[in-house]
């Protein structure tokens, strides 16, 4: 605990080896900690094929740290804006209806899909305001539901400044020739939730990745008690902090109806009704808005909490 660390470990240097890493120095700061260093400076001296006992093969391993490094070396620029990943939903619609879907799909009555227009006027937006995004993800519901997935995969190729795009699929639907070669044309990666038998074209999927020769992960979803909208709870602002420190989500942006969210789950919540609506917490972001990244840039470093972590359960 801080308390314990600054009662037995104030003189003791301070490694931080976490994508939370932004978090962890503003809490030393308020210690009083001066001593305290980033961990990069040790993978140069790391073999990771002589790790004993990792459950992580070595390739997503060097992933997490390439991630970490671009981080790190994004937070101690101020001049330039570097995001980690953003979200785009495309649509709310899904074809499977999980109960506890953590981006909370199971709580739309009248699902809609992300009008084209605004969809890649705000795409362009953001990528014009911002120097680089790690990763693009793609999600939805089920982002193959989306007719113009096609089309908005080839119309991101008119951008550079942005790492890999991943597609992520619940294994229900096989694309067909035109979404295959916007895939591979695009360079796009597809992710796919195992859900075992509700993921009823899973084989199919893989076998038309495999034979178009289309990068996929596939992979059971880890299930957390976040899928679900509490009643508010009226948590002092200590508690929101906390547990928007403790959040794994909190850096990823998303794109919801041309609207930027510092979280899905805010994105959904107040997309959902009004009731939830925290104007603070949201962009609309367009070709038209004036000052835009400076307002992406406040959105995604100056906040220490959300108005939705107060009805969310952390995750």
């Amino acid at each position: 605990s801080a308390k314990e660390l600054k009662e037995k470990y104030y003189n003791e240097n301070v490694i931080i080896a976490s994508l939370n890493h932004r978090y962890l120095k503003r809490q030393l700061d308020d210690l009083g900690f001066k001593n305290y260093f980033d961990v990069d400076f040790l993978f140069n001296d790391i073999n990771f094929d002589k790790i004993v006992g990792n459950t992580w093969n070595n390739e997503r391993i060097l992933k997490q740290l390439d991630l970490l490094n671009f981080s790190l070396n994004a937070s101690r620029s101020s001049k330039n804006l570097n995001l980690n990943s953003l979200d785009i939903v495309l649509t709310e619609k899904c074809s499977l209806k999980c109960k506890h879907c953590s981006n909370l799909m199971q709580y739309y009555e009248k699902p809609q899909m992300a009008e084209y227009e605004l969809l890649t006027s705000s795409t362009d937006t953001i990528l014009n305001n911002v120097d680089y995004v790690y990763e693009w993800r793609i999600l939805g519901g089920e982002p193959f539901i989306f007719r113009n997935l096609a089309k908005y995969l080839l119309h991101l190729k008119k951008h550079s400044n942005y790492g890999n795009i991943i597609i992520y699929t619940n294994g229900t639907i096989v694309p067909k020739k035109e979404l295959i070669y916007a895939i591979k044309e695009s360079k796009s990666i597809v992710d796919i939730s195992n859900y075992g038998s509700h993921s009823r074209k899973l084989e199919e999927l893989t076998i038309c990745l495999k034979e178009n020769e289309i990068p996929f992960a596939c992979k059971e979803p880890e299930w957390t008690d976040s899928g679900r909208v509490t009643p508010k709870q009226d948590l002092p602002q200590n508690k929101l902090e906390e547990r928007f420190f403790n959040c794994c989500t909190k850096d990823v942006l998303t794109l919801l109806h041309g609207y930027l969210y510092r979280c899905p789950f805010s994105a959904n919540l107040m997309n959902l009704s009004d009731h939830y609506l925290n104007e603070t917490d949201r962009i609309f972001v367009n070709n038209f808005h004036f000052g835009v990244r400076e307002k992406i840039k406040s959105l995604y470093r100056d906040k220490s909490f959300l108005s939705a972590c107060d009805n969310c359960n952390g995750r």
